[in-house]
């Protein structure tokens, strides 16, 4: 797939209100090789975007693409390794033929999926041009997993680690730690008027689950019958022709919902729960902007690396102590109740408070449309990672240190 976005007029439909930032200094020539998408990964994505299955990288690298686009660059898109030869001019083969001219792009944003295909296909070249790259890396990397020889001499090898980059190159969903970017994504935002209609409209007894799989289901029938007593439940599960068993009956399944329905339904609803998957997806801030209250399971003990399957081969040892813990530590009360599900007087407690309390729909400025270009657009200006790193100390003040140590010494 080729194609080109140039840039965008000032009243062009694709911007929203008050988002586009100044000018860029200079038009960048931008290469996006969405790596786990190609045929030759595997693509476990695609054949589960129409079955509830997870859906958040794919935002994110749609609004990475459309914030680059609003910001006036010119952008190609690879999905394939036959696109990505020819958009960098390297020949069909693995690596035999490095680049041997200048990388015809100013950046490259990508996937580990990405970076490992490049690397069989640019061969030694890849290490001149790797830090004009962009890594979309969901749940982040740390220093340890990074560094090639660290991560050999201390165990930290994993299949996504030890590249050698700038911690930095690595760009997330949430703001997990300051040695990687935070890139985010984009929730809509309301207006006033949409604001007073929901606030208008909501129903307080109506709760909606978060999971369109059936398999996120399983073994929650106690939670379900609990919050039954309280609350008219619904459900968004996938199925084909029959409802899913692990759905009870008293739930109310609307199915796989386009946004615009789903938004409908989040705008009504007062509650969206989890039940502990997935991790870290968008939907949570969604429902939250729509003025639903967030009730997600505290995990304890936390779930990493080291304890769960999920994380096993991640190159992070982040301990994650909920489903969303960014909602839990930057949203809160009363936009996000994180209780311990186990303890059936506290999950009952929690429902109880739901019902009474009323909440306004609440966006982190970072999520909104203005927040992602003015994020997006500092990066491309600021980020360099291809200029020497200027010694620290400098010469002359190591120059003056040495010499006040002497003068002491005497």
């Amino acid at each position: 797939m080729c194609v080109t976005l140039s840039i965008v007029q000032p009243h062009s439909p694709f911007l929203c209100p008050c988002c586009m930032p100044s000018p860029p200094s200079a038009v960048t020539s931008i290469l996006v090789h969405v790596g786990f998408l190609t045929e030759e990964s595997g693509d476990v994505f695609s054949p589960k975007v129409l079955k509830g299955g997870p859906l958040g990288e794919m935002v994110q690298w749609a609004d990475i693409l459309t914030a680059l686009h609003v910001l006036g660059h010119i952008v190609k898109i690879s999905v394939s390794l036959k696109e990505l030869h020819g958009f960098l001019g390297v020949p069909p083969g693995r690596g035999s033929c490095p680049l041997t001219g200048p990388l015809p792009f100013d950046l490259i944003y990508t996937d580990y999926h990405g970076l490992q295909q490049m690397k069989q296909h640019m061969g030694l070249s890849l290490r001149k041009h790797k830090c004009h790259i962009r890594v979309i890396d969901t749940f982040g990397t740390e220093p340890a997993y990074n560094h090639e020889e660290y991560a050999t001499l201390h165990g930290y090898r994993t299949n996504w680690g030890y590249w050698n980059l700038h911690g930095q190159q690595y760009m997330t969903m949430f703001p997990h730690t300051p040695d990687n970017s935070f890139m985010g994504f984009v929730a809509e935002e309301l207006n006033e008027t949409e604001r007073m209609f929901i606030q208008r409209n909501k129903v307080n007894n109506m709760a909606v689950v978060y999971g369109k799989d059936a398999g996120m289901w399983k073994g929650k029938e106690n939670f379900l019958a609990v919050l039954h007593h309280y609350m008219e439940i619904h459900g968004t599960v996938y199925y084909e022709t029959q409802r899913p068993p692990e759905v009870p009956a008293f739930v109310k399944n609307h199915g796989l919902l386009p946004q615009q329905e789903l938004q409908q339904l989040l705008r009504k609803a007062k509650l969206f729960i989890g039940f502990g998957f997935p991790y870290e997806g968008p939907a949570p801030l969604e429902a939250i902007a729509n003025g639903c209250i967030f009730l997600q399971p505290k995990f304890n003990p936390p779930h990493s690396s080291l304890n769960h399957e999920f994380f096993r081969g991640k190159p992070t040892s982040r301990k994650v102590s909920s489903q969303h813990p960014y909602a839990e530590e930057y949203i809160g009360r009363p936009h996000v109740i994180t209780i311990d599900f186990n303890n059936s007087e506290e999950f009952n407690a929690a429902i109880r408070e739901i019902m009474k309390i009323n909440v306004e729909p609440f966006l982190p400025y970072e999520y909104t449309c203005e927040g992602m270009l003015e994020r997006v657009h500092a990066y491309i200006q600021n980020q360099d990672f291809c200029s020497p790193e200027v010694p620290f100390p400098p010469k002359h003040l190591a120059r003056w240190t040495s010499s006040v140590r002497e003068w002491n010494l005497r």
